[in-house]
Order: structure tokens, then sequence, then C-alpha cells
């Protein structure tokens, strides 16, 4: 008897990825979402720049314990302008030893949100590098995971700060084509080219930094 083998979705299949749960299934996602997200990255939900104003504004402060947005563009484009309270994070490196090393399995209501420039590349790839090592880490305890809510910002920055700029520090928006800046879009763009193998696969170093929460989650 002929027995078939399971459908293996592909991002256009809104059916399959369209689920209110979060990865670890515990609960339902605390954030409206977009259901028209990048569709290369259609498995992670999209929060409107709308929605993140609100969170900033503390519009969710009785649900959400605590909230980090990771910023994946060059420190000169979040030098230049970025939402206020968000954390630099260029590296899958660097993502490792802040918050990828040792980190805590906790009670608490934290939705972590990524976003580079458009979020159509570097903060997807980011946010799906964190989904990735957080499974491994839980290998043994699936579907636990330690931060099982992460969203994308819709359109990035340049998105949000036209419409937010009281929310961006300082405010302004570099582009990170910007002619002024082409030395460190040369040096930038190998340093994260080094953070991964020739195969594709990351290659991190040194899990040593725990992981700390506080209000924002924000880097001590």
């Amino acid at each position: 008897e002929h027995i078939p083998l399971p459908r293996v979705p592909n991002c256009m299949d809104s059916s399959y990825y369209d689920t209110p749960l979060i990865g670890d299934n515990s609960r339902e996602y605390i954030l409206p979402y977009d259901g028209n997200c990048n569709s290369e990255h259609c498995d992670f939900k999209c929060i409107s720049p709308e929605t993140m104003a609100d969170l900033v504004r503390g519009k969710f402060e009785k649900e959400i314990d605590e909230y980090l947005i990771v910023d994946t563009r060059y420190p000169y484009e979040y030098d230049g302008g970025h939402i206020t309270g968000a954390v630099n994070v260029v590296t899958k490196e660097d993502m490792t030893q802040k918050y990828l090393a040792n980190p805590v399995i906790t009670s608490s209501r934290q939705v972590v949100i990524f976003h580079c420039e458009f979020s159509s590349k570097r903060g997807p790839r980011m946010c799906r590098f964190v989904r990735d090592q957080d499974r491994l880490l839980n290998t043994q305890n699936y579907p636990r995971l330690f931060y099982p809510e992460i969203y994308i910002l819709h359109g990035g920055y340049k998105a949000f700060y036209p419409l937010y700029p009281e929310l961006c520090t300082p405010r302004d928006y570099i582009l990170m084509s910007d002619p002024a800046f082409e030395d460190q879009l040369g040096y930038w763009q190998k340093m994260t080219k080094q953070s991964t193998g020739s195969n594709g696969q990351t290659a991190v170093r040194g899990l040593k930094t725990k992981t700390r929460s506080s209000r924002q989650l924000l880097l001590s």
C-alpha cells in the first residue's frame, strides 16, 4: 500500500503558518500582527509601525512584562537614528554571546522584535538565527523555547521613522548606502560574512555571557 509522504509547506501556504500560538505553543501572540509578512519569512509574525509605536509608548505594559527591540543595522545606521530603547546587534556571534549564552526560562511575558532598514534581509535573518539556535538549545525539551514570542517589524526603520520620528533617538535616518559611510559599509559587510561559515552555517564562539532581563531586556 502506498503511503503518501507528509506535505512540505512553502511560504505561500498561509494556512500552514497562520497559527495564533507562539513558538512553544503555550499561548496566543499578544501583539496584533500582519498576515502579509515578507513571503521569505512568513512563518514569523510581522507587526506594523503603529503597533511598534504603541509598544514603545507603553500601551501593552499591563500585558507584557519585558520587551526587546533588536536593530540589526550597521552601527553607523543605528547611531544615526534608532527606535528609542532598541539595542544594536549586528553579528550572529554577538547575538549568541549576549542573548543565547545560558538563557533562563521565565514565566514573565517577553516579546522580541527584530528589524533592519527594510526588514527584508538582516533583521529576518537574525530572527531566523535566534529561533534556530533556540530550538537547538531545547532539543530535548521540544517545544520549549527561551524566546517563544518573536516578531519582525514590517517595513523596518524606513517605514517606522517617517511616521514616528519623535520615538527615534536621535531624530534622523541614515541610509545603509549613504556615501559618507562607504568605508564602514564595507567593513560591516565583511564582519557579518565572517560570522558565517563557507557552507552557510553560523560559526559562533565563546558562549560565556549570561543573559539578563530588565524592563526592556536592555544590555547592562
